[in-house]
């Protein structure tokens, strides 16, 4: 509130706001028919997404087990310092997404916009590569045409509206990416160089990914600035860096003190890296990248798909591949983006025969252009093959979008940018209603449960763990019944942590949430002064007694035992 009124105060006292308001109505004014209905479409497209964050709770995989489960707890505990858990992601990832949404929880009082930081970052990626596009002085349908195919990515409609991290990511990439295309384009001011910094920081504070993608941009920076500035680069690169690291200080330290690194456990950045050096390897690993995106419905084709990949792994890199696929067209974890990635192929293809046929070509757009194959090479190259890897594609995809935009003015095509932005938009349809997770349509087999407009939002909290739900359900009205307050959770690392917070309704209802049993070097950080009348336990099995409370129910896998005299130690 205060950023927004000093802004405001600055806008009016200099006149910003009237002369925007002027600006705005021109422009208003020389829109087209076709203009007005691109923007009703894509106007259309944002507000249903919307509607679907709204309406349906954080249901994702990763969001039941840990980025609605450390928010919960950051809530609870009213800090960021890490606390027992039976998932450890929950304390050692990123936080920045997380912590956008720990404070509309907190002022909301419930997860109700959860779903909408993403859904933002949507927002904040077509402002961003709209921008880029101006600032290269292109038309207004060259910025539909990028806008178009931004919003139509099947991935990021799918994504829009849930709490997964990689939107976020990709808008952080363009933002940083449209702030050094205009360092190409002209000497950066001081509070400019600023948010570069900030840019980078909080996307470093997002999501590992973010690292690689950001790399290429940043050595294009140096480049462009030594290149102006020599020496006296030194200081505003400085100042960027500086505020940058200083934004992950604390979360950084937190996994030093905890892990001995300040990504987290050194046994898993080992595990999910590998250095790809060999020409071979990095052309195998970028043939599954692109594979990755092509599942389709036949079975047949798919195991043809897989077979090609892998004889290429053996005969160019001499190396077992583990590359698989999973049909599942709209679903938010593995769903694929066939279309645009060869559209972002052919874009590459016509901008760099462009560039050979003419020798004037857009040296910004080239740096551009190397910028995010750099990207894609750092992915690929020290990236283990993970087959939900599709959703690491949406920050490249995103980041591609003014690539896509330059290929079509510099051909032909430009004369149908409005046709090409139209069809772009109205592709989206499919993934728009038939989410698999959150449906505006259930059409079985294609969704996992009804419509969000009629579906209880418990059942559509469970939509990926349908099977669940009744288990889940049932251990918590027992809770209720209870009247205790103080539950204690022992888990396992794959149970669904936040359906009990938020069947619960906790902490908002006065419910106390906390894992009895860790790991060994996250015990310093249990409360010995929590008393638990209530244990949630999924790893019990028959145990009738558990710290001294007896059984009073079990559901499945899910044992609860209630009473007075809890004993830690038995």
């Amino acid at each position: 509130m205060i950023a927004f009124l000093l802004l405001g105060k600055a806008a009016l006292k200099r006149g910003i706001l009237r002369l925007s308001l002027i600006g705005l109505r021109r422009k208003l004014g020389d829109l087209r028919a076709l203009d007005w209905v691109l923007l009703t479409l894509l106007a259309g497209v944002l507000m249903t997404t919307f509607l679907i964050a709204w309406i349906a709770p954080p249901n994702t995989t990763d969001s039941l087990h840990y980025h609605m489960s450390r928010v919960a707890h950051w809530a609870q505990n009213k800090s960021l310092r890490h606390y027992p858990t039976a998932y450890e992601p929950q304390i050692w990832s990123p936080i920045w997404a997380e912590l956008a949404i720990l404070n509309f929880r907190v002022l909301y009082g419930n997860d109700k916009l959860a779903n909408l930081v993403q859904w933002f970052s949507m927002v904040g990626s077509l402002v961003a590569v709209t921008g880029i596009i101006r600032m290269l002085r292109y038309s207004r349908s060259a910025q539909w045409v990028a806008a178009a195919f931004v919003l139509s990515v099947p991935m990021g409609i799918l994504q829009a509206s849930s709490t997964q991290t990689d939107y976020v990511t990709g808008y952080w990439l363009v933002a940083l990416a449209y702030w050094i295309v205009l360092a190409a384009k002209r000497p950066l001011q001081k509070w400019e160089w600023g948010l570069v910094g900030l840019t980078t920081g909080l996307g470093m504070l997002t999501k590992g990914t973010f690292y690689l993608y950001s790399a290429p941009l940043l050595v294009w920076l140096v480049a462009i600035e030594v290149s102006r500035s020599r020496l006296r680069s030194v200081m505003p690169l400085g100042y960027s860096a500086s505020l940058a690291i200083l934004l992950n200080l604390g979360f950084w330290a937190r996994n030093i003190i905890t892990y001995g690194g300040p990504l987290g456990p050194k046994e898993w950045v080992g595990g999910v890296t590998r250095f790809r050096l060999l020409s071979g390897e990095l052309l195998t690993s970028l043939v599954e990248q692109v594979a990755l995106n092509m599942a389709t419905p036949s079975e047949r084709m798919n195991d043809w798909i897989e077979s090609t990949v892998h004889l290429l792994s053996e005969r160019v890199a001499g190396a077992e591949s583990q590359f698989s696929l999973i049909w599942s067209w709209n679903h938010e974890d593995i769903a694929g983006n066939p279309l645009h990635i060869v559209l972002v192929i052919l874009s590459v293809v016509v901008i760099l025969l462009n560039a050979l046929r003419l020798k004037n070509a857009n040296k910004v757009m080239m740096g551009y252009l190397a910028a995010l194959i750099g990207a894609a090479i750092m992915f690929s190259s020290l990236l283990e093959f993970n087959q939900y890897g599709t959703r690491y594609h949406l920050s490249l995809l995103v980041m591609a979008a003014p690539l896509f935009a330059e290929a079509v003015y510099i051909t032909p095509l430009r004369r149908l940018s409005h046709l090409i932005a139209l069809l772009l938009i109205l592709s989206t349809l499919p993934w728009l209603v038939l989410n698999r997770s959150r449906p505006l349509i259930g059409r079985p087999p294609h969704t996992m449960t009804a419509s969000i407009l009629h579906e209880p939002p418990s059942e559509v909290l469970f939509a990926n763990w349908w099977a669940l739900e009744e288990d889940y359900v049932s251990a918590a009205n027992v809770v209720r019944r209870s009247g205790c307050k103080d539950v204690g959770m022992l888990l396992d690392s794959h149970d669904l942590e936040y359906a009990f917070w938020w069947l619960l309704d906790a902490p908002e209802s006065g419910f106390e949430l906390r894992v009895l049993e860790t790991y060994p070097h996250l015990t310093r950080y249990l409360d010995p002064t929590f008393k638990p009348c209530v244990i949630l336990c999924t790893i019990c099995g028959d145990r009738v007694i558990l710290h001294g409370l007896p059984r009073v129910a079990s559901f499945g896998s899910i044992s609860i035992f209630a009473g007075e005299g809890y004993d830690r130690i038995r």
